[in-house]
């Protein structure tokens, strides 16, 4: 890799063979690149913009992360704003199933990869959250997670899309502005709530779980 500009090739989503059942979609069914290689130029390129954001966050963003240490449906999105309380109700199931997914799903590349946290091999870098233990960076499930669930409710809420994804997007930003992931870690988290996303919205058995106007 040599940009850390990671563009939609990042992962690419295998075809799914006939799904009888939305909860049978596994990391199986996708694809993903190799994180930098441990202290290449490239990671060293990351830790300089993740000392950079360090230097420059804010308490809020920090006291935000720290409410959302675990990456549910609720911690995301039940006191965004972008919802009235009916509409939430109407979407909180299918969507918390939607984000365990999601959580199982980045795991298991998770268990794959084995990337060290930032802070662990840098130590200028300080999470300003309690940081995670475990070699488990790459990819940031928060970003996953959060990236399925804004695309999810984008194509349930389209006169809001816009809205409902710039905030999904800055919630897995954030986990590189708190310290606790690479970029590279938030691009791929990203990408794969996309992709998720995008076989669920094609599977029946889980659209027909999504309130219907």
């Amino acid at each position: 890799m040599k940009r850390l500009t990671l563009t939609a090739s990042l992962i690419l989503v295998l075809p799914l063979t006939s799904q009888a059942d939305w909860t049978q979609i596994s990391a199986r069914d996708f694809t993903m690149q190799d994180p930098p290689v441990s202290e290449s130029s490239v990671e060293k390129a990351e830790v300089d913009i993740m000392f950079d954001l360090q230097n420059r966050r804010t308490e809020a963003e920090c006291a935000m992360a720290e409410k959302q240490q675990s990456p549910t449906f609720d911690a995301f999105y039940k006191k965004s704003g972008l919802f009235t309380a009916e509409e939430y109700a109407k979407i909180q199931r299918p969507l918390m199933q939607a984000s365990s997914l999601a959580s199982k799903i980045s795991d298991s590349f998770k268990d794959h990869y084995h990337r060290p946290r930032p802070y662990s091999d840098y130590s200028r870098l300080r999470p300003c959250i309690p940081p995670p233990g475990g070699s488990k960076s790459y990819p940031s499930m928060h970003a996953a997670v959060s990236m399925t669930d804004a695309c999810i409710m984008a194509a349930i809420f389209p006169e809001r899309a816009q809205q409902i994804l710039t905030y999904g997007d800055r919630l897995g930003t954030l986990r590189t502005v708190v310290g606790v992931h690479y970029p590279s870690d938030v691009a791929a988290g990203k990408i794969l709530g996309e992709q998720i996303c995008k076989a669920l919205l094609a599977d029946p058995s889980y659209t027909k779980l999504l309130p219907h106007n």
